[in-house]
């Protein structure tokens, strides 16, 4: 990562050949000079992006020399510093930024560096949009580092200025984030709505589709602005999972959601369009009935409908006993009347013949009755079934869906994955030890 830092700093230092006595001049204690007629110590910056530019830092500006000796120098710059950046957990980062400011040719014995106060002065201070300066565990100091091992060593003074910078994730959610939940739940419930037409189920895919590429869009714009992976201490744990941003594993599980999601409704249209045929419900999904529909019966066969019809024909070949008995009776009365009883016969013979073409059409009638209801009940209870597996997928991927987003948030969790001893202390983690001088780490 690139710091760009515009600063200004005040230096003091003492010079012995810039004294004089103010009553040789008319009380004059203190001048103005121009920075390239005097002596200006070095003054530069470690590890500049632009190494050749802007490692030394210089101004044009005047400086205020005193009689006594004393040099002030203000100093306003601009530069841009390399830092090591972490973006494992993107957008919720903390990066800290060391600037390393010093001389690169003289050493202590020449030139010295302290600090005028430890204090880290905030006061043209200006915020930046994407970054939050946390002023608590930003601090500067004074240190003196062994580079120059030769006989004799040499000991370098250096001022180290660590800042820590919060990165403000308000941008990265409500852009990114929350348009992506909501895409991803509109596309889970529309996978999960009734279908019945065929229509219906090709929305379904349409659906999936355009949300795939939808996410696709949101990953593109992410990608451009951030880095692959994060930056490791360990060689080992660079490129891997351990570095993947905490973002682009939120994505990754809501893509997985989707396209689980897809399969999942391609399961749910092979079964409405499959199983359907069959004369029985599979005893793995049975018990997505209640208790009280669990018993099922199949479509009757055509010899059961054969052995209903043979009995109907055998209990009509002859009239019911009561029917023959009355009218026995009745002719037995008027067995002098034999037109009477002829009128009579003929009246019989039309009356059992109207009985028998009704109790035929009743017959045909329930046997048709009994061959389409239970088609309706088996269709009816198909999509009974597929309905209830329906809500029970939808119920396990918002629940999925939600516990994603409660773990984007609390991301605790995401310090043991490809932590390392050996490594530097993350912000993010303060509890996870480190040890990098620890001798498994060299």
């Amino acid at each position: 990562m690139t710091s760009h830092c515009r600063n200004f700093g005040v230096y003091y230092w003492k010079d012995d050949f810039l004294q004089w006595n103010p009553k040789d001049y008319d009380g004059a204690t203190e001048i103005f000079l121009s920075s390239n007629d005097i002596w200006i110590p070095e003054f530069s910056l470690y590890y500049s992006h632009h190494f050749n530019q802007a490692v030394k830092l210089l101004s044009n500006n005047d400086v205020r020399v005193n009689y006594t000796g004393n040099v002030r120098y203000y100093l306003p710059y601009s530069t841009e510093s390399l830092c090591k950046l972490d973006v494992k957990f993107f957008p919720f980062d903390i990066q800290q930024c060391t600037l390393l400011f010093g001389s690169w040719a003289h050493s202590n014995d020449s030139i010295k560096y302290s600090l005028y106060s430890n204090d880290l002065s905030l006061i043209d201070f200006y915020d930046n949009q994407e970054w939050q300066l946390d002023s608590g565990h930003s601090h500067i100091v004074s240190d003196s580092f062994l580079y120059d091992y030769l006989d004799p060593p040499l000991f370098w003074e250096m001022i180290i200025m660590d800042l820590v910078l919060i990165r403000q994730s308000f941008y990265y959610v409500f852009n990114l984030v929350i348009p992506s939940t909501i895409i991803t739940l509109v596309a889970v419930i529309g996978f999960h709505t009734p279908s019945t037409s065929g229509r219906m189920r090709d929305a379904k895919f349409r659906l999936g589709i355009m949300t795939l590429m939808s996410m696709s869009v949101i990953l593109l714009a992410i990608v451009e602005d951030m880095p692959k992976f994060s930056m490791s201490s360990s060689r080992k744990g660079r490129g891997s999972f351990s570095g993947i941003p905490l973002i682009g594993l939120f994505y990754f599980i809501l893509l997985a959601i989707i396209g689980s999601s897809t399969v999942t409704t391609s399961m749910f249209v092979f079964l409405e369009k499959d199983l359907r045929r069959k004369n029985h419900i599979p005893c793995m999904i049975k018990y997505s009935l209640p208790q009280s529909n669990i018993y099922f019966s199949s479509i009757p066969s055509n010899d059961f409908n054969k052995r209903l019809i043979a009995h109907n024909d055998s209990a009509r070949l002859s009239p019911p006993p009561i029917l023959r008995r009355r009218f026995a009776i009745t002719s037995n009365l008027m067995t002098d009347y034999d037109d009477i009883e002829q009128e009579c016969n003929q009246s019989w013979e039309y009356l059992i013949d109207t009985i028998r073409n009704i109790e035929a059409s009743v017959i045909a009638i329930r046997s048709e009755m009994t061959n389409l209801m239970p088609q309706d009940n088996l269709r009816s209870r198909w999509q009974r079934v597929i309905r209830r597996l329906e809500i029970i997928s939808l119920s396990f991927y918002v629940l999925l869906v939600a516990v994603t987003v409660f773990l984007f948030f609390y991301h605790d969790w995401y310090c043991a994955i490809g932590h390392s001893p050996c490594g530097q202390a993350n912000l993010k983690c303060p509890w996870m030890k480190t040890t990098p001088i620890h001798q498994t780490c060299f």
